[in-house]
Parts: C-alpha cells; structure tokens; sequence
C-alpha cells in the first residue's frame, strides 16, 4: 500500500474538518476505490493545496 491510499493518514485533517467531515471523506474514498486526497476534493470540503499541507506524510512522520 502507498502512503497516498492511506486513509489513517486523514486523521490529520480531523483538527480542520471535525470528525464527522474526514468520516465522510474516508466512507466515500472506500466505497468508491479513490485515493483520500481525491474524495476530501470531489466533496469540496478542502481545496488542494491545503490537504497537501496538512496532509503531508513526511511531516506526519516527523522527518521535515
């Protein structure tokens, strides 16, 4: 699996979105096969740039 599937990875959205928002983003990633940046975007609850800062998988493992 790459870092980019990972839907443990939106967790860290959770401080911008609330729970309820990044639930919704993880529900519909599985049901339809996308990658969890791709549904947080078709549901236009965060715009690209922004999940690409917050979401940034080196940062999460504290290598930046």
């Amino acid at each position: 699996m790459n870092v980019e599937n990972a839907l443990l990875s939106i967790t860290a959205l959770n401080p911008v979105l609330g729970y309820d928002a990044v639930a919704r983003i993880s529900a519909l990633a599985l049901r339809e096969g996308i990658t969890p940046r791709a549904a947080a975007l078709s549901l236009g609850l965060i715009d690209a740039e922004q999940y690409d800062r917050i979401v940034d998988p080196a940062r999460l493992a504290g290598a930046k």
